[in-house]
């Protein structure tokens, strides 16, 4: 309208209306909605012009029906997530809004399940499974439904085409790690070569999309039902199992472990063995052992000899595979090899008692005088010939004290300021000494016929010695 106006009044116009020939706009864009499963959403628009209609879109695709400035989606689902917008419409244009992400909070979907596989030995293998959601996906690989360590896959999001050449095709994987695929097909991730196919150098665009676990050089321990949890902050689902079958030789997950025990007490040795049909076979020193067939073997009332080296073969149709030794040791008490002798001196000299023993563990020595134990009376042992020092008159050796000694050619062992007849015997061959234990007499003085013995003992008992008579000369 227009007024005018003069000294005498003023008169306004009729009104005119004038309409502008130009596209809509969009005032307020729609918003980003995250919303719980089985919600209602509402998206909404709003616009300025003449003559105004609307479309919504999903995914860039037009939704029937949906021809208003709100666009409600009552009971969502998963397949309702994506990305929605409006085109706005009149006789002059039309204006696009924003894009807006409707995010349903739901567990990830997984549609494509690993898959169960039989390979022999040292194969490679791969599962693969492909899932889909909101948010973040995360996947824990399982094997028997227990998580396996490291177990989070590889999954390949995107090809560095422009870092290619002709013998490698960069990759980057959804942890931000670069890795190649070579013209044979051979991923090479993380230090490890997983093989996919030439088909995959042709176009690496095939890897996108699946997490893959990779096993290599498998063997009977692989076997397995392997399952993957796969989570957003959504929540988790867990696929269906697949088995993984080997056609492999067993392989021992538990070895025999060395035992000892008491004459007349039960000994028990166990092995495991993972692998498909299993049959066990038990021996001892190297010889089956009748109608031992079983993952146990119980030894009952040991004898001495039961002791002995064991082991178990483990076999199937592919093949067999041998454990580790267990020793069985049956605690008898010792036998004394060789008795100490009487011996005839006279007052002043020096004289050596001996014995020797064999029997299992660590055998221990009390002499005695006269049937009461002699204060550290454990007498010693020769270990070790010393031989880089030996002369034409001499050879060296210590004892199981520390302390060196030496032996003379006729015979005669030198130890600790005393000397001793053993015979030459000991000097042509000092190892025969490693075999006795040795109770030492300095410097005679009493007359007196005295007699020295020799308790020996391991856990399995003792044994007591002859008694030798030390018979001294004036």
């Amino acid at each position: 309208t227009c007024v005018v106006s003069n000294s005498l009044g003023n008169s306004t116009s009729n009104g005119a209306i004038i309409q502008i020939a130009a596209p809509p706009v969009i005032i307020q864009q729609p918003t980003n909605l995250s919303v719980e499963n089985n919600a209602n959403a509402t998206l909404s628009i709003t616009a300025s012009g003449v003559s105004l209609t609307y479309q919504w879109q999903k995914d860039g695709v037009d939704i029937p029906s949906s021809t208003t400035p709100s666009h409600i989606i009552p009971n969502v689902q998963s397949e309702d997530a994506g990305a929605y917008r409006c085109v706005v419409s009149n006789p002059h244009g039309s204006a696009t809004s924003q894009t807006a992400n409707l995010t349903v909070k739901i567990p990830p979907v997984i549609s494509v399940h690993p898959i169960d596989d039989n390979v022999s030995a040292n194969s490679n293998v791969t599962f693969s499974i492909i899932a889909n959601g909101a948010g973040t996906l995360t996947y824990q690989w399982r094997k028997n439904g227990v998580n396996i360590n490291g177990g989070t896959g590889i999954s390949i999001i995107e090809h560095l085409a422009a870092y290619d050449s002709n013998k490698r095709k960069w990759l980057r994987d959804g942890d931000g790690r670069w890795c190649y695929i070579n013209p044979q097909g051979v991923l090479y991730h993380r230090g490890k070569q997983h093989n996919f196919g030439s088909e995959y150098w042709t176009n690496p665009s095939l890897l996108f999309g699946p997490n893959y676990f990779m096993l290599n050089g498998i063997q009977a321990t692989d076997e397995g039902a392997y399952s993957c949890v796969v989570s957003t902050e959504f929540g988790s689902t867990q696929s269906s199992a697949a088995v993984l079958t080997i056609s492999a030789p067993p392989t021992f997950t538990i070895q025999p472990s060395s035992q000892s025990g008491s004459i007349g007490a039960n000994i028990t040795l166990n092995v495991g063995a993972a692998g498909k049909d299993v049959t066990y076979q038990w021996q001892k020193d190297s010889i089956n052992i009748g109608g031992a067939n079983n993952p146990t073997l119980l030894l009952t009332s040991v004898q001495a000899s039961d002791s002995g080296i064991y082991r178990c073969v483990a076999s199937n149709a592919q093949g067999s595979t041998t454990s580790s030794t267990a020793t069985v040791t049956v605690m008898s008490p010792p036998t004394i090899t060789t008795q100490p002798a009487g011996i005839s001196t006279t007052k002043g000299n020096s004289v050596i008692f001996t014995v020797s023993a064999a029997g299992p563990g660590t055998l221990s020595y009390q002499w005695q005088k006269n049937n009461v134990n002699i204060n550290n009376g454990t007498g010693v042992q020769i270990v070790e010939h010393i031989s880089k020092y030996d002369s034409s008159r001499k050879k060296w050796l210590k004892d199981s004290q520390g302390n060196w000694c030496y032996i003379r050619s006729t015979g005669e062992l030198y130890r600790e300021g005393t000397r001793s007849n053993l015979g030459v015997a000991y000097w042509n061959n000092p190892k025969l000494l490693f075999n006795l234990n040795l109770l030492t007499l300095p410097r005679i003085q009493s007359s007196e016929a005295v007699i020295y013995r020799c308790i020996i003992s391991n856990a399995g008992g003792s044994v007591t010695s002859q008694a030798a008579t030390l018979t001294v000369n004036n």
